[in-house]
């Protein structure tokens, strides 16, 4: 028996899909703060038996490390800013704060990407050969560029930031201050503690909370966006033309 074609009410009916924005944000952050509690469950087992692998879940789960579990749902996190400004981007109607958006997209992508490939860590190098060796909280060299492109970043922004409504503002600011004080103030906590210390178990503790701050800070820009397509632009309907 020959299956129905789905009709034009079909596809506006059945079509629809309903994102619960501030559940979705609570899962958002209880995986996060998994992975932080199995990031320092698996440095307290290497740290107290000297066993450096803990049956192939250290490399997986150490949130310091590249290309594992955190590492892939931080690049996650960031691309969904992406996918949502884009989105806001091709709703609005100014086309400057069309503009805007799409700009903030292209950021998003390019953190999700740098969250994955580490680009950031290729600027330690030359900013050491223009500057020197550098200790206390530049130890890593890139932090120094990084506050540079943060902002120049906001000072590009700054006309639009003010031009939003005071509520969103506040998001904004909140959301932007969590993640750079990960991204950036628990970086140069970290180079300090190592200075002293060396990669012991507290400095496994400390890069756990800004790596955790970070991907919290992404969560909140992601709470925002999805309040602002709920109150502007709610529902918003995605066809496929042929």
């Amino acid at each position: 028996m020959r299956r129905p074609a789905v009709t034009r009410s079909d596809a506006q009916t059945s079509g629809a899909v309903t994102i619960p924005g501030a559940r979705l944000a609570r899962t958002l952050v209880i995986i996060a703060l998994m992975l932080a509690v199995a990031s320092v469950a698996t440095n307290l087992v290497t740290s107290f038996t000297g066993h450096d692998r803990v049956f192939g879940l250290f490399p997986l789960l150490d949130i310091d490390l590249e290309a594992n579990i955190p590492t892939f749902y931080s690049s996650i996190l960031l691309l969904l800013n992406a996918a949502l400004t884009a989105l806001i981007g091709g709703l609005v109607l100014d086309r400057r704060n069309r503009r805007a958006y799409l700009g903030i997209a292209l950021i998003f992508l390019y953190m999700a990407t740098d969250e994955i490939a580490r680009i950031h860590e290729l600027w330690n190098g030359p900013t050491r050969q223009i500057i020197g060796n550098l200790r206390g909280p530049f130890r890593f060299a890139w932090v120094i560029p990084g506050m540079a492109i943060a902002a120049v970043v906001i000072a590009t922004y700054l006309r639009f930031f003010f031009s939003l409504s005071r509520a969103l503002q506040f998001r904004l600011g909140v959301a932007a201050a969590v993640y750079l004080a990960g991204a950036i103030g628990m970086e140069l906590l970290g180079s300090v503690y190592l200075g002293f210390r060396g990669t012991d178990l507290g400095y496994h503790l400390v890069v756990t909370v800004e790596e955790t701050v970070e991907m919290l800070g992404a969560i909140l820009f992601i709470s925002v966006w999805l309040g602002q397509i709920a109150t502007h632009f709610s529902p918003v309907r995605i066809a496929v033309a042929d």
